[in-house]
């Protein structure tokens, strides 16, 4: 009976610990804590959209009270073992701090390198959900440790090039603009693999041995075939430009529009491009994230290898390039779309309809208040007709004066008595000048 008992505890053990993970010691539920690790720098545009996304989904889940931390890592220009090593470094010693992770979700490859890398001592056992990764045999990688899932950020480039030989007919060269860092590329890799498939052929302008002029200079003698933005950062003499910068910079030396595979930057000097959604990515990596706290194995979630993907088109760039609305696919995103009839003319629309309206309102006013009126009017007539009537039917005279002795009315026993109608005259004008002094 000893033993069974003592089996029995050791069998129930790791459910007491499951419940200790989370509830405290008095019994109260404990906030799941998720770790969102971004390679990114907090300014990149990428990174406030997925902070956004992810902390309004965490919120609007109503089964988990959870606790974002956000950290950046920027990665881009720091892609080496040592500073992957030493922000490792940071993460631990915030843990020995106390923070502790329940799931971690990654977005950038830069991110998830760093976790693959430092494995388990970074984030403990917690799982962890990636987004906005290009590197698939990293996916792959992480994917046999276990305890990875999330959403792979496939470049449509197939889906781009064709977009462009539907714009650009019979074009033969397809420009590139690169600046040969790390996080660029991959994505030149997926963009070569798909033109070698294609047969089509590009010519790369890399920063990684141009001047910022020197690219200025070549871009303009372009004109006619299709130029795609992939990264411009930094050039060869270390001169960096934000990506604003950047992109203003390149479309006002360009002789071509300016094409891209991302969504940032579209709208702000890049015509447009096939790109993946990020807003979908990062909600659909949330969703995962809740699954997983919930209790499901994240090595049962499946990895999503085909995202969602938008052509996203600047409609006033678009224009000046000699573009119409219909020489793009049916389900185009425009930005910049120029105003229509209604927003033309919205204001002073509104405008004429508050004034006819409070013309109406005053007109409608008037013709109640003249119909309550008039109803009034009939109904005192009416009810001064009725005394008259009942007044006429008394035998006895009835009359009345006001202050200055002028009759206002009288019955019509008064009038048979008297011979005449008194109304409007005084006793002087009715009797004779002694009755009258009398009265």
């Amino acid at each position: 009976m000893m033993i069974c008992r003592h089996l029995l505890l050791l069998l129930m053990l790791p459910l007491f610990s499951v419940f200790a993970a989370e509830s405290d010691s008095a019994g109260r539920s404990v906030p799941a804590q998720v770790l969102l690790l971004l390679s990114y720098e907090p300014l990149f545009p990428a990174a406030d959209n997925i902070v956004n996304t992810v902390q309004h989904a965490l919120n609007r889940n109503p089964r988990h009270d959870i606790t974002l931390h956000v950290e950046f890592m920027d990665s881009d220009l720091q892609a080496t073992e040592e500073y992957f090593h030493a922000y490792a470094q940071l993460l631990r010693a915030k843990q020995q701090q106390g923070e502790r992770y329940d799931l971690v979700i990654v977005a950038g490859d830069g991110a998830l390198k760093l976790v693959a890398a430092e494995g388990r001592e970074v984030v403990g056992q917690a799982p962890v959900v990636f987004l906005g990764v290009s590197d698939s045999e990293l996916i792959r990688h992480v994917q046999s440790q276990g305890g990875y899932t999330g959403i792979y950020d496939a470049l449509p480039v197939y889906e781009f090039m064709a977009l462009m030989r539907y714009l650009y007919p019979g074009f033969q060269q397809l420009h590139v603009i690169n600046d040969g860092l790390p996080r660029s590329a991959q994505r030149l890799l997926q963009l070569q693999q798909a033109a070698d498939s294609l047969s089509q052929k590009l010519v790369v302008h890399s920063l990684a041995t141009l001047s910022w002029q020197q690219l200025a200079d070549e871009l303009s003698e372009l004109r006619g075939e299709p130029l795609l933005l992939l990264s411009a950062y930094q050039d060869a003499d270390k001169q960096v430009k934000p990506l604003q910068k950047s992109n203003l910079f390149i479309s006002n030396h360009s002789g071509s529009p300016l094409w891209s595979l991302s969504p940032f930057g579209i709208g702000d000097g890049l015509l447009g491009g096939v790109v993946t959604d990020m807003t979908d990515s990062a909600g659909q990596a949330a969703d995962m994230a809740l699954r997983i706290l919930a209790g499901e194995n994240p090595d049962r979630i499946a990895v999503d290898w085909h995202p969602a993907n938008l052509t996203l088109i600047d409609a006033e760039l678009a224009a000046r390039a000699g573009f119409d609305h219909d020489d793009f696919p049916q389900k185009t995103t425009f930005v910049h779309e120029p105003p229509g009839f209604w927003q033309n003319y919205r204001n002073l629309f509104l405008l004429l309809l508050s004034v006819t309206v409070f013309f109406t309102s005053i007109g409608l006013f008037i013709w109640s208040e003249i119909r309550r009126r008039k109803f009034s009017d009939q109904q005192l007539d009416d009810r001064t007709e009725l005394i008259k009537n009942i007044l006429d039917s008394i035998p006895d005279i009835i009359f009345y004066k006001d202050r200055n002795g002028i009759y206002v009315f009288c019955n019509k026993q008064f009038v048979n008595l008297m011979g005449k109608d008194p109304v409007g005259h005084t006793d002087f004008d009715v009797f004779d000048q002694e009755t009258a002094a009398f009265f």
